[in-house]
């Protein structure tokens, strides 16, 4: 429920304080779809056992059909990735310099 007072101090004199309420009932829907992610290597998705090259170009893509969670900036990702032969998965700061984020179209809601 969303509630609104004008003037509840009453610092403006008034004939009547009546009028300066406002309560409304809003519901706020959950969602229940997540992005699609898409990723390459080099070029190639890549299925469990593929060969990677040492040094591999890794190019992650989103889009979300939730036109009120734009993703415009890296505040809405966070990246981990698991080396291998280690057991924890470490998180990559997306401000490095070996990152390079750029939001797509604004109509399509891609990063």
């Amino acid at each position: 429920m969303l509630s609104l007072t004008v003037n509840d101090l009453k610092s403006v004199k008034e004939e009547s304080y009546v009028n300066n309420f406002l309560s409304q009932q809003f519901e706020v829907k959950q969602d229940k779809t997540n992005p699609l992610l898409d990723v390459t290597f080099d070029g190639y998705r890549i299925m469990n056992g593929d060969f990677v090259s040492p040094t591999p170009v890794i190019h992650l893509s989103s889009k979300d059909d939730n036109q009120f969670k734009v993703q415009s900036d890296t505040s809405t990702f966070a990246l981990f990735l698991k080396r291998p032969k280690t057991i924890t998965y470490e998180r990559i700061q997306l401000n490095s310099p070996e990152i390079t984020f750029s939001a797509g179209e604004a109509q399509n809601n891609t990063a």
